[in-house]
């Protein structure tokens, strides 16, 4: 769906898991603060900016809501850590030929795509140029460098090189994307009150089956006898008149 309201009913219903980039070890973390569906994402908003603070917060939000200019692609090996795969910006329009237009639109969108990655330090070596024809085909076509390339020159050169190759088009949809970055890791291995929420979850899950473990291999407890049934008959001696 286009429009916002039946997006929202289409999207928020699903799963945490059909939500792309939520693998095992976020949807535990989102179960833990009470949602099973990416609608109960929205709901819980404020819970899960400080359960999940940072950039990783702001674009799972962003994506349940249906919302991702700049897409953040995240991988979760199901071992606590998240690993970020890449970073996207790409536009939908009306068919464009012009050159011209559609190399400053690929320069504005190579400058955005470099801001999202300052805000979080990112650098990589790759870079990849989408492209939409009229005909609805869809080309990709990546580069990777052997420098690191984070600012917005450093992308625009890249992308401006591997899409003048594909002069000219006619084009609906235009993207550039940035990936094998210098420091992979995701905010769940180097945000310090991450990394306490992330035990917090572990250690909540492992009282609870210890618990469980405890109460199943505790005795019964015996009956006991009821304390006047019970009583044994008084041995002082009665006086004799």
């Amino acid at each position: 769906p286009r429009r916002r309201e039946p997006l929202l009913a289409w999207l928020q219903p699903k799963a945490l898991r059909k939500l792309g980039g939520v693998g095992k070890v976020t949807e535990k973390m989102l179960q833990a603060l009470g949602a099973e569906t990416i609608g109960d994402i929205i709901r819980l908003q404020a819970d899960v900016l400080l359960a999940l603070p940072g950039q990783r917060s702001e674009w799972l939000l962003s994506r349940a809501l249906g919302v991702a200019p700049c897409t953040l692609d995240f991988h979760d090996e199901g071992d606590g850590t998240v690993r970020r795969k890449s970073i996207s910006n790409e536009r939908t329009f009306k068919d464009k030929g012009d050159s011209e237009e559609l190399l400053a639109l690929l320069r504005e969108l190579c400058t955005e795509l470099a801001a999202e990655m300052a805000k979080e330090g990112l650098s990589g070596k790759t870079v990849t140029v989408k492209l939409k024809h009229a005909t609805f085909e869809v080309v990709t076509r990546a580069r990777s460098t052997r420098r690191w390339v984070a600012t917005a020159e450093e992308i625009w050169e890249v992308a401006q090189d591997i899409f003048l190759r594909e002069l000219p088009c006619q084009l609906r949809l235009l993207g550039v994307r940035v990936s094998n970055f210098r420091n992979a890791a995701g905010p769940g291995t180097d945000d310090p009150q991450q990394a306490k929420l992330a035990r917090f979850f572990a250690s909540g899950a492992s009282m609870s089956r210890a618990a469980a473990a405890e109460e199943e291999a505790a005795p019964s407890p015996s009956p006991t006898s009821s304390s006047c049934s019970a009583a044994a008959p008084s041995s002082v001696p009665r006086r004799s008149t």
